[in-house]
């Protein structure tokens, strides 16, 4: 399922649809990044996964 209401250009993510998208059917987003796990996640998408 696509998530169609968030628009998101970081091709470099897992759920990344065509450069413009996200499949998930839905994210977490924070104010700050998770430095925690040591993967900078893009415009702080807590759902972000490395391809």
């Amino acid at each position: 399922m696509e998530n169609t209401n968030v628009t998101c250009d970081v091709c470099s993510c897992a759920y990344n649809q065509n450069g413009c998208s996200c499949n998930l059917d839905a994210i977490k987003i924070t104010e700050h990044s998770d430095t925690n796990q040591g993967i900078d996640n893009p415009h702080y998408c807590q759902s972000y996964r490395q391809r």
